[in-house]
């Protein structure tokens, strides 16, 4: 997935740099934003692959950033979040998540479901003989 562009939210910066070195060693080219508005004025000042989405954000809620970028766009996001109750993570499938991964996580893991999305995107694109 050489040269996808992603979106790493999350309101650590120590956890948000580790989800972009993951990234990045494999080929991706991650954009780190701390909160919902950053997170917000880069999704709309940048096309990207996919955005990796923590729900606790301390001004704008990852599941409200997310209802916003779904109203115009419908790329890949995957939660990356401490919320692990049932309900909470139905919910963030229900209001548009195409993934949820729950924290402590391993870095291969988060690397393969993000690829797995991009391929999947990808061959939805392509167009049909």
């Amino acid at each position: 997935m050489n040269g996808a562009h992603v979106l790493v939210v999350d309101d650590r910066p120590s956890v948000a740099r580790q989800i972009a070195r993951f990234l990045e060693a494999a080929g991706m080219q991650p954009v780190c934003a701390y909160d919902g508005r950053s997170a917000l004025e880069q999704f709309q000042a940048s096309e990207f692959s996919a955005v990796l989405l923590d729900w606790t954000l301390p001004d704008i809620s990852g599941i409200e950033v997310q209802r916003i970028i779904r109203q115009t766009s419908d790329v890949p996001i995957i939660l990356v979040t401490a919320h692990n109750d049932t309900q909470d993570i139905v919910k963030g499938l229900e209001m548009g998540a195409d993934d949820y991964l729950t924290k402590p996580f391993s870095g291969r893991e988060l690397v393969a479901r993000v690829e797995r999305l991009l391929q999947t995107r990808r061959a939805t694109e392509k167009p049909r003989n």
